[in-house]
């Protein structure tokens, strides 16, 4: 089973491939058996953060990098999305004024996400996580800027904010 769980772990969307009843029924069961049994492999905290479509699974995948490090890049990619599509969610809604996160733990989020980033192996996937955090970044830094001075127009008080940088 391990062999087919290494092949399916480099698929973007592995979940997918797995099907409903072979999760629930045999990977599942199993993953958790061997977390008990051989609490020193990583490798079912990955799997279980990677094929798994439910909430804890963040935690599962945290847990492999919190075990190994810089090690577990194939984790560590997938926390970074997770955490940027957060962030993203919580400012979709800007163009109508509304922020639908908490600056707070927005900030935390970015202050997360940019240790992870910094633990990324490959440079152009780096790069790439640099630029999406620092877009994220800086739209918490204008909304907050935005809203101790007004309560509507986000988008072109920013159009202005930028212009003027």
């Amino acid at each position: 089973m391990s062999g087919s769980l290494t092949t399916c772990e480099g698929e973007t969307d592995a979940s997918f491939l797995l099907i409903h009843p072979l999760k629930e029924r045999l990977l599942k069961p199993t993953l958790k058996k061997w977390m008990k049994e051989m609490s020193d492999d990583v490798r079912p905290y990955r799997w279980y953060g990677l094929f798994f479509d439910e909430d804890d699974r963040y935690i599962y995948l945290q847990e492999a990098i919190t075990r190994v490090g810089r090690q577990e890049q194939l984790a560590i990619e997938r926390m970074i999305d997770h955490l940027l599509y957060g962030l993203w969610y919580s400012f979709h809604h800007l163009n109508e004024d509304l922020y639908l996160g908490e600056i707070e733990e927005d900030a935390a989020t970015l202050t997360e996400a940019w240790l992870l980033i910094e633990q990324l192996e490959d440079a152009v996937l780096k790069s790439e996580c640099i630029n999406e955090w620092q877009k994220r970044n800086q739209t918490l830094t204008y909304w907050t800027r935005f809203r101790q001075e007004q309560t509507t127009g986000f988008m072109e008080w920013r159009m202005q904010q930028e212009s003027k940088d």
